[in-house]
This record gives C-alpha cells, sequence and structure tokens, in this order.
C-alpha cells in the first residue's frame, strides 16, 4: 500500500505530448482574423476547430497509452477519478491545451491536499470555460461553477440553499481567463456583502472556497465517492465516517485516506469484494496488459473505451459517468465479449 500511495518515489519519464495546439487569447484570435473577408475568416475557424478535435483525440490516446505503461497505478486512476468527479467535456472546452492543463492538475494534485485541488480546479481554463465562470462578472453572476461546487464537487445535495448558490457566485465573480492562464478581473468582483452558509462577509473565491471546507458534509461527501470508486457501490458508513475523520484531522490531505482505505479490514470484506463492474478504460487498459499488446495504436484504445460508454474528455455531463451497472446494456455486453480479439487485431495490424 506504502508502495502503491507514494509513488513518487518510482521514477517515470513518459513523455510530455508534442501535439497540443497553443491556445490562443482573444485578442490574438481578433488579430488574426483582422482583414479577412466572411469566407476566409469561416475557413480559419474551421483550420482552428480541425486541429483541435485532432489534438484532442491524440490526446485521449496519450493518457491511455501512459495508464497502460505506468510503474505509478494510483496516479492515473486518481487521476481518472477526479476526471469524472470535476468533469469537463471538449465538446464545449475544445481547446486541447486547455484540456491536458486539467489532466495535469488531477495527476499532479491527485493525492495532495484537496482544498488546494478544488482551488486549482476552479481556477482552470478548462473548467472556467466549462461552467462560464469565465463570464461571470457583478452585473450579471454566473451561477453554474456555484451551484456544482457545491452539489457535486464538495458537499452534496441537500446541504444548500438556492439563496447559498446565489450568493457563493457573487463571490466567485471575477475568476476568469483571457484564454491563456487565470485572471482575477477584481473590476468584474463583487465587493459586497454576501451571506451563505450561516456565514456572512465580503468573500472573494478564495474565502468563500475557506467556508465550504468548514462544512462537516464536506469530508464525508469525498469519501464516501473515493469508498465507491475504489471499493463497493454499497457504502459501508462506518468505514466512511473513520475515513472522513481522518480527512478533516490531517486537513484534507488525500493520500492518509486513501492509505487508511486500502489497509482497512472493510476494504477486504467478502461484501466488498468482487462487486464492482470495471469501468470501460479500466478493462481496456487491464486487458492490454494481461494480453501483453504492447503494440495497439493509442487511437485504437480510445475508440474502445469510447465504444464501451466513457469516451475519456468526452463525460456526458457536468455529473460524470454513472458507472457500475450503468456500463452494461445488451450492446456493450457484446462489445466487452469481442474486445479482447478486437484488441489482439489491433495490436497485430500496428
Amino acid at each position: 500500500v506504502d508502495y502503491m500511495v507514494h509513488y513518487e518515489t518510482v521514477p517515470f519519464p513518459f513523455p510530455e505530448p508534442d501535439f497540443l495546439v497553443t491556445a490562443l487569447t482573444y485578442k490574438e484570435r481578433n488579430q488574426q482574423r483582422k482583414g479577412l473577408n466572411e469566407e476566409e475568416r469561416r475557413e480559419l475557424n474551421q483550420k482552428w476547430q480541425r486541429e483541435e478535435r485532432q489534438a484532442v483525440q491524440a490526446l485521449r490516446g496519450w493518457w491511455l497509452q501512459r495508464m497502460r505503461t505506468t510503474p505509478r497505478p494510483l496516479e492515473e486512476k486518481m487521476a481518472l477519478f477526479w476526471h469524472g468527479h470535476f468533469a469537463t467535456s471538449a465538446q464545449k472546452v475544445k481547446s486541447s491545451e486547455h484540456n491536458f492543463e486539467l489532466n495535469e492538475v488531477f495527476r499532479t494534485g491527485g493525492t495532495g491536499n484537496f482544498k488546494s485541488l478544488v482551488t486549482e480546479v476552479g481556477q482552470s481554463r478548462a473548467m472556467l470555460r466549462y461552467l462560464d465562470n469565465d463570464r461571470s462578472t457583478k452585473k450579471k453572476p454566473n451561477e453554474n461553477w456555484a451551484r456544482e461546487l457545491m452539489e457535486l464537487f464538495t458537499l452534496g445535495q441537500g446541504q444548500y440553499t438556492e439563496d447559498d448558490i446565489k450568493q457563493l457566485a457573487r463571490a466567485f465573480t471575477g475568476w476568469s481567463t483571457d484564454g491563456r492562464e487565470f485572471h482575477f478581473n477584481l473590476a468584474n468582483h463583487d465587493t459586497g456583502e454576501k451571506t451563505f452558509l450561516g456565514k456572512t462577509g465580503t468573500f472573494d473565491g478564495w474565502e468563500a472556497i475557506d467556508v465550504l471546507f468548514e462544512q462537516p458534509a464536506l469530508s464525508t461527501f469525498i469519501c464516501t465517492k473515493l469508498w465507491r470508486f475504489f471499493a463497493s457501490e454499497a457504502v459501508n458508513p462506518e468505514a466512511v465516517a473513520g475515513l472522513a475523520q481522518t480527512f478533516r484531522d490531517r486537513n484534507f490531505e488525500l493520500k492518509p485516506v486513501l492509505r487508511q482505505l486500502f489497509l482497512s479490514e472493510a476494504f477486504y470484506d467478502d461484501s466488498v469484494r468482487a462487486t464492482q463492474i470495471k469501468s470501460p478504460t479500466q478493462l481496456v487498459v487491464k486487458l492490454t496488459h494481461d494480453l501483453h499488446l504492447d503494440t495497439v495504436p493509442p487511437n485504437n484504445l480510445a475508440q474502445a473505451t469510447a465504444s464501451l460508454g466513457q469516451n475519456i474528455l468526452h463525460p456526458p455531463n457536468v455529473k460524470g459517468w454513472d458507472g457500475n451497472q450503468a456500463w452494461i446494456n445488451a450492446n456493450t455486453l457484446l462489445l466487452r465479449y469481442n474486445l479482447p480479439t478486437q484488441l489482439v487485431q489491433a495490436s497485430q495490424r500496428g
């Protein structure tokens, strides 16, 4: 367990993607369009979109190849967990660079401090764009990020009111981007007094996150999701309560929680073992590893997971994938039966 959790000690020199399209600022895009007629602008936009689609497709394969070859499996499994938890989709966030940036946030902070992770995700260009907070101003606060931050990312349903959402949205006004990096636009920030979750103050986004992390529901919500991802859909309340207590006591560090989870008797109980249905990503990566299929082209790996219902970088909505039994229907079950043969053939062709 220590080897798995403290994976930083294991070298893994995996090449960075060299196919990403450099994101342009809004100003740079306008400069490149300057002087073009309508048809030329349309052709330029189509060129940008085509390049980004190809780069995002390559990024999916790159990530799956990294999963398949890593000697640090928990690093990639946690990145996959957070990708489903803090879901953004390349269908809306069309920049390959923005998608890779968030993927790296999940990888580098996936077992670190959860409060830092929430902050980094909220400031990432992908999340700012996906939930429209890059357009949130004091005159017109956008509530998407505030709502999902509480409902899906930290507290869970039933732990806040609609008014809490409105007040929290005001706190995050001004969190934006110029397309190149995070930018706090003070002119767009609502500096007035706000009241949410029982607290009153002139909160900005950073202070609002502090208030969220004072809520007891947060640790239980996150530890429940970790239990369901790693152990079983059937939650063990006693085990989760112990994990949540450690989470709070250790200042929301994730490594102690994961270590406790993987060493707990509850994790190895007969009621837990062999109860999960592998996600398409786990299934594909495990098959290529177990069958020693070293030459399957990365794009084939990405196509295989997508056909089984998990098109990584393209979650179906902000909730991510439902998982477990939702992975299985008449179509995907047949595809799973045929998958080993298809991967072997792809490896031979590759």
